[in-house]
C-alpha cells in the first residue's frame, strides 16, 4: 500500500477566463464524494435492496492568505472554477483528479496578534469528478 505524504499535494484553480495555476500558500485541502442510494425494494423480496443514486462532492481549502496570488483571487463566492487536485504533486504519470464546481463560500481568518491570517473556501461540485495522470 502506498503512503503519500501531505506536503507533495497542489491544488491548481480557475475561472473560466484564465489558465490553471497553482493555488498559493496551501496549508490543507479535501475532497469529498458521496452518492445518493435509492431503495428499490419490491414486494416479494426478503431482503432491502439499494441502487446507486446522484453523486455530488464538495471541496474545501486552507491557505494562508495571500492578496497577490492570482489563483486565490479566482476563488470568490459565485465563481464557476476548474480544479485540478494532485495529492502526489505534480511528478509525471502521478494522480491528478479534475472537475468543475462553484465556490459557495470565501472566508479570510484573522487568528489574532500572534497567528497569520488564513484564506479558507468551500466549493459545491458541477460535474462529474475524473481521475487520470500529470502528463509529462
Amino acid at each position: 500500500m502506498a503512503t503519500y505524504r501531505g506536503y507533495l499535494g497542489i491544488i491548481k484553480a480557475v475561472t473560466t477566463a484564465g489558465s490553471l495555476a497553482n493555488v498559493g500558500e496551501v496549508k490543507s485541502w479535501s475532497l469529498e464524494e458521496v452518492a445518493e442510494v435509492l431503495e428499490d425494494t419490491s414486494i416479494g423480496d426478503a431482503d432491502k435492496t439499494f441502487v446507486a443514486g446522484m453523486k455530488d462532492w464538495t471541496c474545501s481549502l486552507e491557505a494562508h492568505y495571500d492578496a497577490a496570488d492570482v489563483a486565490q483571487e479566482d476563488l470568490i463566492v459565485g465563481a464557476t472554477v476548474d480544479l485540478e487536485l494532485r495529492p502526489e504533486g505534480s511528478t509525471a504519470g502521478k494522480t491528478k483528479i479534475t472537475c468543475t464546481g462553484i465556490v459557495t463560500r470565501a472566508r479570510v481568518n484573522n487568528e489574532g496578534v500572534a497567528g497569520i491570517v488564513s484564506y479558507s473556501v468551500d466549493i459545491e461540485g458541477n460535474s462529474a469528478v475524473a481521475l487520470g495522470t500529470v502528463p509529462a
